[in-house]
C-alpha cells in the first residue's frame, strides 16, 4: 500500500549551499507572516516542514526548492512536546477571520484572556477582597488551588495563541492564481515553546500588517538570530535523526560526499568519521527518485 504520510518530515531550500548550511549547523528559525484578514495577521519564528511522500514533491520543489534534509518524526516526538503540529487548515467560514477588526477582536481577547478568567475565578471564588488586601502573589503562594487555576488558565491562553500559530487559510490566491495550501501537508516548529523559561510572547507579532513586516522582517530575524536557541540542532542520535539529504542532481551526490567528510559538524554537533558514513548513506538525488522509482 502507498505511503500517505512519511514517517519523516521534509524541509527543502533553494540552493546546494543553504543544504550544506543546515547540515553543518542545524535549521535556523525566521519570522514568517500569516495573513489572517486583508493583508492583516500574525508574525513568529518557525521552520517549516512537510510530510508529502518524496514522489508528489514536484510541484512543492517548484515553490521551495530541489534541496531536501529530512528528519525523522520520531526525532521531533523526542524533542518537544509544544513546538511541532501539522498546521490546521481554516475552510469554513466560521474559522475564517470575517475581516480586519473581526480579526483584531479575536487577538485582543487571546492577549487578555488570562486577565478577565483570573478576576473572574476571584470573584466567584470569592478571592478579591483577600487579594486586594494580601496581594495577588501572597494569596497565590498560600494557596494551592489557586495555582492549579492560575496554570490552568495560563494553558488555556498558550492553546489559544497556538491555534492561531498553527493556523493556514485552505487556499490563497498568488499574481491571481489559486494556491492549494492544504496540498503542502506543512508541519510548523514554533519558536519560542511554552515548556522553557524563555518562552517570550513579545516575540510573536499578533497583530501586524504584511507591509509592516516586510519593513522589520530583517531586523526581527537579526534580533532572533542572536539567541543560542535559533537554530534546531541533533544532540544525539544524529544518524537516526537524519532520514534523508537529497539534492537536485546525481553529478551534485560527489560534492555533497565531500562535503560530509570535510565537515566538522553535523547539526551543530562533532561526529565521528564512522557516523559520517551513515550519513552519507542517506544521499540521493532527486533525479535518482524520478527515475528509479
Amino acid at each position: 500500500m502507498p505511503v500517505i504520510h512519511p514517517n519523516t518530515l521534509f524541509h527543502f531550500t533553494r540552493t546546494l549551499t543553504n543544504l550544506e548550511s543546515i547540515l553543518r549547523d542545524g535549521l535556523r528559525f525566521s519570522y514568517c507572516f500569516e495573513e489572517f484578514a486583508n493583508g492583516h495577521g500574525i508574525a513568529l519564528p518557525m521552520v517549516c516542514f512537510c510530510d508529502i511522500p518524496l514522489l508528489r514533491t514536484p510541484q512543492h520543489r517548484k515553490r521551495y526548492g530541489n534541496y531536501m534534509v529530512g528528519l525523522s518524526k520520531d526525532f521531533f516526538r523526542q524533542k518537544t512536546d509544544f513546538q511541532l503540529n501539522p498546521v490546521m487548515y481554516r475552510y469554513s467560514l466560521l474559522v475564517q477571520s470575517m475581516g480586519v477588526d473581526y480579526f483584531k477582536t479575536q487577538v485582543e481577547m487571546i492577549e487578555n484572556s488570562f486577565l478577565y478568567a483570573m478576576k473572574f475565578y476571584l470573584d466567584i471564588r470569592n478571592y478579591t477582597e483577600l487579594v486586594n488586601k494580601n496581594g495577588f502573589e501572597k494569596v497565590l503562594g498560600n494557596n494551592e488551588e489557586l495555582r492549579h487555576k492560575k496554570d490552568q488558565i495560563l494553558l488555556a491562553k498558550a492553546n489559544m495563541l497556538y491555534f492561531l500559530a498553527f493556523s493556514k487559510l485552505y487556499a490563497t490566491k498568488k499574481d491571481g492564481k489559486r494556491i492549494n495550501n492544504y496540498d503542502e501537508c506543512e508541519w510548523r516548529y514554533i519558536y519560542p515553546s511554552i515548556d522553557t523559561n524563555n518562552h517570550d510572547e513579545e516575540m510573536w507579532k499578533l497583530d501586524i500588517d504584511k507591509t509592516k513586516f516586510e519593513e522589520d522582517k530583517t531586523e526581527l530575524n537579526k534580533q532572533l538570530w542572536k539567541k543560542d536557541d535559533s537554530l534546531i540542532i541533533l544532540n544525539k542520535d544524529i544518524c537516526k535523526s537524519i532520514s534523508f539529504i537529497v539534492v537536485r542532481t546525481d553529478k551534485q551526490i560527489e560534492k555533497m560526499i565531500k562535503f560530509i567528510r570535510n565537515t566538522k559538524t553535523i547539526f551543530g554537533n562533532r561526529i565521528t568519521q564512522e557516523e559520517k558514513d551513515i550519513i552519507i548513506s542517506k544521499i540521493t538525488s532527486f533525479e535518482s527518485i524520478e527515475t528509479n522509482y
